[in-house]
């Protein structure tokens, strides 16, 4: 195992080098392995294409130093898979368009300014981390390399977020909760 990470390593490093000869081996050794992982999780419409991109991407991030070995390779992989998957589920027909109203434009307004307020009660750091994962989709492995922010925190950080901006819920969670007659019994046993 440690000789296959060794061999990956090298190979990485002559891709960032920029041998071009490693950058051709890098591809036929990988472009099978991406296409059926891609594929997997994707479909195959325009696999093809999408792995080239993927692997020309990886080939990228190697050479600006981003990418160091096996495992960084497959979290970027993981990364393009859950980002296209992201994206695919938000796509629309054209057909589909949603017209605004104005109440939908007021609505919006009005949780933009709400998101404003609560994020003036976090620090800058904490406030770049969230507007990082909601603003400009950065995955939780971005925001781990550029803030050192763990998941535990981004959860930490998220719950908080969404306690200032919806305090009610926990208050109805709990209120549902001693509505369930489990729940009931299990208080009075206590």
């Amino acid at each position: 195992m440690a000789a296959e990470r060794d061999k990956w390593v090298a190979l990485a490093r002559r891709v960032e080098a920029g041998d071009t000869q490693a950058a051709n081996e890098f591809r036929n050794n990988y472009y099978t392995g991406v296409r059926v992982m891609l594929k997997r999780s994707l479909g195959s419409v325009g696999l093809e294409a999408f792995v080239e991109e993927t692997l020309a991407g990886a080939m990228e991030e190697i050479r600006k130093g981003r990418i160091r070995d096996p495992r960084e390779f497959i979290r970027f992989l993981r990364t393009v898979i859950e980002r296209q998957q992201v994206a695919a589920t938000h796509r629309q027909p054209p057909w589909a368009t949603p017209v605004m109203t104005t109440m939908d434009r007021i609505r919006m307004r009005e949780t933009a300014r709400t998101f404003e307020r609560a994020l003036m009660s976090f620090t800058k750091r904490e406030r770049d981390i969230l507007v990082g994962y909601f603003s400009r989709g950065l995955t939780r492995h971005d925001l781990e390399c550029t803030y050192g922010a763990s998941e535990a925190e981004l959860d930490c950080l998220r719950s908080r977020l969404q306690e200032l901006i919806h305090p009610h819920r926990g208050h109805r969670r709990m209120a549902q909760a001693r509505s369930n007659p489990l729940m009931r019994r299990a208080a009075a046993a206590s």
